[in-house]
């Protein structure tokens, strides 16, 4: 379905260009420093930032992944606010892995996970995993599990997914 159709399902009046910058702003104030994926790869903030979207617009029926889906359009699109699509400094993948006490290799722990998001949901996209957070925190779970690193936090192992996905 169409966000447009959806929103209006439930009740809300206000236009999609509204509705989306709704979100970037909310986005910007309540998490500043995130980006779309920094929000998204982190399911409690994700789930915190939907309900935050629910309260404002006095619509608990609101679908959060109809949210989320919203924000991973917009870092689709070419008109996506910098700062909100590109990522922040350089990132040492290796390092924090070690750091967690995982010793796979950090192409090792990428397949491992690809492998996991597989597994768990046999023809989604991580993108689409995302939109639901308590899915996305299970699958980090399952990760954890199966690289014997109880921890890595949802954030590394959910971005490295990404990071494989947008190579």
């Amino acid at each position: 379905m169409q966000t447009k159709t959806e929103l209006r399902l439930v009740g809300i009046t206000e236009s999609l260009a509204q509705f989306r910058e709704r979100l970037i702003n909310r986005l910007i104030e309540a998490f500043p420093g995130y980006t779309i994926d920094c929000l998204l790869c982190t399911p409690e903030d994700a789930s915190r930032f939907v309900q935050l979207i629910r309260d404002e617009l006095d619509c608990p029926g609101l679908n959060g992944a109809v949210i989320l889906g919203s924000l991973i359009n917009i870092r689709k699109r070419k008109d996506c606010p910098t700062g909100l699509k590109g990522s922040r400094a350089r990132r040492k993948r290796q390092q924090e892995l070690q750091s967690a006490g995982c010793s796979l290799h950090l192409k090792e722990f990428q397949d491992l996970a690809c492998d996991c998001l597989a597994d768990m949901y046999k023809s989604r996209t991580i993108d689409s995993v995302l939109c639901y957070p308590n899915e996305a925190q299970g699958l980090a779970r399952y990760v954890r599990r199966r690289a014997g690193c109880g921890m890595l936090d949802d954030e590394l192992i959910l971005s490295n997914i990404m990071n494989v996905r947008k190579g």
